[in-house]
């Protein structure tokens, strides 16, 4: 949590999460991604991946704001509906 906190992102390890929609097949996902390694060479484009999440019970939820950069009377968090039962994250 401290390196976080100190914004020490080399230190950081984590996983960006994108949610698909269910008619998007992984072969759509490889070409994108051979797509995006002719026009960029970044080493972590390689990394993507399809992956099916099944979270049980949850809820989406929206931060706006960055602790070190917004004052604490702007921070807020938005709380939406809770998603559809029955729903899987892809």
């Amino acid at each position: 949590m401290d390196d976080f906190l100190a914004r020490r992102k080399d230190n950081w390890q984590w996983t960006l999460l994108i949610n698909l929609p269910d008619w998007v097949p992984d072969p759509l996902v490889d070409e994108a991604r051979r797509a995006a390694l002719t026009k960029k060479k970044r080493p972590a484009i390689e990394s993507v991946r399809t992956e099916t999440l099944h979270e049980g019970l949850r809820a989406q939820v929206l931060h706006i704001g960055s602790p070190p950069r917004t004052r604490p009377d702007r921070l807020r968090t938005i709380l939406r509906q809770p998603v559809e039962s029955g729903s899987e994250s892809r």
